[in-house]
């Protein structure tokens, strides 16, 4: 069995990766609170993702795929917010 410390040192990170004229798809959650007229109460999560986007421009990848949802308000799709 392995121990924590051995398994965390097999972990890559983004700093282990060569994004070069790589092609990244990055998963983020830009599911944000909103008010009821679209407008974003809380850009936290938007925020926080900005350095690892920033990393992959900086390291001149190719391009850059940004994955995210807006949830279904009470499991009702609604056009006007979908992504």
């Amino acid at each position: 069995m392995h121990s924590n410390i051995e398994w965390m040192q097999k972990v890559k990170t983004l700093k282990n990766i060569d994004v070069n004229t790589k092609r990244v798809l990055i998963r983020v959650d830009f599911n944000v609170p909103m008010d009821s007229h679209g407008n974003i109460t809380d850009d936290t999560r938007i925020k926080e993702a900005l350095p690892t986007i920033n990393h992959c421009i900086d390291h001149e990848a190719k391009s850059i795929i940004l994955v995210t949802h807006l949830g279904r308000p009470k499991k009702t799709k609604i056009t006007r917010i979908s992504l």
